[in-house]
């Protein structure tokens, strides 16, 4: 495994509970309001997660294009 900080794990643990759930990729303030930190926060996060492969992000420019690529 991986070793993330919390803040990457609890935003990790999100995503991948919103896909398992069958639910839309979530937003930047989705994921900010869940994990109880600011959307530049999240951003940074899912910018962390991204560069260890752990998750992708699709077309640039739509707000729900966030998905696993990699679970941990």
């Amino acid at each position: 495994m991986q070793f993330l900080t919390q803040a990457q794990e609890k935003v990790y643990d999100f995503i991948l509970e919103r896909e398992e759930d069958g639910k839309p990729p979530p937003t930047f303030r989705e994921i900010a309001e869940a994990t109880e930190m600011s959307s530049a926060l999240a951003y940074r996060r899912v910018l962390a997660l991204e560069k260890r492969g752990l998750i992708e992000r699709g077309v640039q420019g739509t707000h729900r294009n966030i998905q696993i690529k990699r679970r941990i």
